[in-house]
């Protein structure tokens, strides 16, 4: 289900991103096109993108027009 906020995608992110931190899990981000990105510590959200360093070393850029989800993960 969609809920409304008052939050950019940034801040959203930003903060999803805390909370798996804070829990030892993984932030997934899934893009258009199919596959997610599993992320632990290195992430910067940017004006029109975010970027990081996923678990397997791969440094990517995503705008975030190319974000279609994004979920808490447990690690292992």
């Amino acid at each position: 289900m969609i809920q409304k906020t008052s939050e950019t995608i940034a801040q959203t992110i930003a903060r999803v991103h805390g909370d798996a931190r804070k829990s030892n899990h993984w932030l997934a981000i899934e893009k258009i096109g199919g596959g997610a990105y599993m992320i632990g510590d290195d992430l910067t959200c940017h004006a029109d993108s975010v970027e990081f360093t996923d678990e397997g070393g791969v440094h990517a850029v995503v705008p975030y027009a190319q974000i279609i989800s994004i979920e808490v993960r447990r690690r292992g």
